[in-house]
This record gives C-alpha cells, sequence and structure tokens, in this order.
C-alpha cells in the first residue's frame, strides 16, 4: 500500500441528481451484527446525518458520531454505508475499469473511541452512483474491544476551537501529550492530525461535516493555528460545530514495502528507524 494513498479520511462515492439543491437526512446506526460478540454492558451508538450540496456535479457530506458507552476502548471500528432508494434496494455506482455498475457499498473506519467519549468520522465524497438515495444506512460491520491500559498513554487533545459558520475557516488550538510528531508534510506520511468537524442544524441534528489538517505538532507540544476546511460544512446550513481529533498513525506492517514522496521505497523495519530517530531527535 503506497503511503500517499491514505489520505485524510475520505470515503470514495458521489451522489447523481437531487430535485432539490439541499437535503438533510438522518438517522441511527444498526448494531445487530456486533451485537453477540459485546459485552452485555458494552454499547456503541452511532448518529449521523447527510446533506445534499450540489445536485448537479453531484456532491455531498456525510457527518457521523460514535459514541462509545461501555468501559472498553472501541479499536478498529468499520462502519458501512450504503447508499439506499425508497425501497432500501442498495443504489448501484459505476466501476471505471470494468464499465459496469456495483452496489454502491463503502467502509470507513474510526480508528479508536475511549469508554464514554465519541468519535467524528466523514464521508464527504461518491462518485458516479447511478441515482440519488433516498437514505442513507449506516451499519456497524467490526469492532475490536481492549482495557484502557493496552492503549499508550498520551493524547492529541482540542483545548480551544472557534468557527464561524458559512465560512471555511477555523481557529484551533491543540495539545499534544505523546511523543509522536504530527507532521503532514513529512517525507514519508505516516503520522499527522486531521480534525473533523461535524455540523448541526438548528434543531441539533447532524447536517454533514468537514475537516482540516494541522501542518505540525511535536511531541509533548502545543500549538495554535488558523486552520482551512474542505469546503463542505459552510455548504450544509450548520449554525453549531462539533470538533474531534483524528490521529493519522500508519503501523507499517512486516514484509511490506513503502514509497515516500519521491518514489523512493523503504521497508517496514526502515520506516519504524525513521520514525523512531525522528522522535528521538526533536
Amino acid at each position: 500500500m503506497q503511503l500517499h494513498s491514505i489520505r485524510k479520511f475520505r470515503t470514495l462515492l458521489l451522489v447523481l441528481c437531487l430535485a432539490a439543491c439541499m437535503l438533510a437526512l438522518g438517522g441511527c446506526s444498526k448494531i445487530e451484527e456486533v451485537r453477540d460478540t459485546l459485552d452485555p454492558a458494552s454499547k456503541l451508538d452511532v448518529d449521523y446525518g447527510m446533506t445534499v450540496i450540489d445536485a448537479d456535479e453531484p456532491d455531498l457530506t456525510i457527518g457521523i458520531v460514535v459514541t462509545n458507552n461501555s468501559d472498553k476502548v472501541a479499536t478498529r471500528l468499520e462502519l458501512e454505508l450504503k447508499p439506499c432508494d425508497a425501497e432500501g434496494e442498495v443504489i448501484s455506482v459505476k466501476d471505471a475499469k470494468e464499465d459496469e455498475y456495483k452496489p454502491a457499498t463503502q467502509i470507513i473506519e474510526v480508528p479508536y473511541v475511549m469508554p464514554g467519549e465519541k468519535a467524528g468520522a466523514l464521508a464527504n465524497d461518491f462518485f458516479d452512483v447511478a441515482e440519488a438515495p433516498d437514505h442513507m444506512d449506516v451499519t456497524i460491520k467490526n469492532v475490536e474491544w481492549k482495557d484502557v491500559s493496552e492503549i499508550p498513554e498520551g493524547d492529541v487533545t482540542i483545548t480551544d476551537f472557534s468557527y464561524t459558520p458559512g465560512t471555511d475557516l477555523a481557529y484551533a488550538s491543540l495539545k499534544n501529550t505523546t511523543g509522536f510528531t504530527y507532521d503532514i508534510n513529512d517525507l514519508l506520511q505516516q503520522y499527522w492530525v486531521n480534525i473533523n468537524i461535524i455540523g448541526y442544524d438548528e434543531d441539533g441534528k447532524i447536517v454533514g461535516g468537514d475537516f482540516c489538517s494541522v501542518q505540525y505538532l511535536g511531541p509533548d507540544s502545543e500549538t495554535s493555528e488558523e486552520v482551512y476546511l474542505d469546503g463542505k460544512l459552510s455548504k450544509t446550513g450548520a449554525v453549531t460545530v462539533e470538533p474531534y481529533v483524528q490521529r493519522i498513525e500508519f503501523q507499517p506492517e512486516s514484509g511490506a514495502i513503502y514509497y515516500d514522496n519521491n518514489g523512493k521505497e523503504y521497508t517496514a523495519e526502515e520506516v519504524e528507524e525513521y520514525y523512531k530517530n525522528k522522535n528521538q531527535n526533536q
């Protein structure tokens, strides 16, 4: 897997024509698939909302919030997104390679959700869908549970955040208590920080979301900077927002080959050594 192919936590799809330029949909997750694997005291709730921004492009945004009501850490949480018609059938999407339509089902991953906390996720791009969806089904397909003691100490937290509705700019202050350097311009692009911003309408319903990337955050440090959003949130009519940190921490797999921005090859062992030396030299 090439490192530059995992950018920005965005899933693929886009919606074809809707009668209205802007339509908001909302719902709650289905969790039947994982109930048998969860401790009875454990519970995950998923809330989401969708806005179709442009019926002619077409263009949409989906904002998702996962709440972990258990006493365990939910890790490697996979959410399956299905755009459906009024009869509940999954809408198809054109496969450019095979020149045929296939079900437009997508999987996005939430790295982890701590006990009693929430995580925000986005699915902002849907391409070549055969028709506009009547609704979106979001289903939990997989989750791995861990004790809090298994999670490395330290975190990246938002200490201040401000956003003016209708714009594509925000101001963010973050604190890093980990030993990692998060640098989006790093040669290997394995560690960086995004802020996923979930938007709400005046009734408190999710209408979609947006993201911004933090350029640099050194180990055990703080930063404050003006950040640029991707341009979705300002078109949803959101009146309030909630920001969530997304730490991109790509773990190399033994035997795999990785590439930097210049096309140079690295083994998994070389990748680990690169970041070990980088963090020690901060």
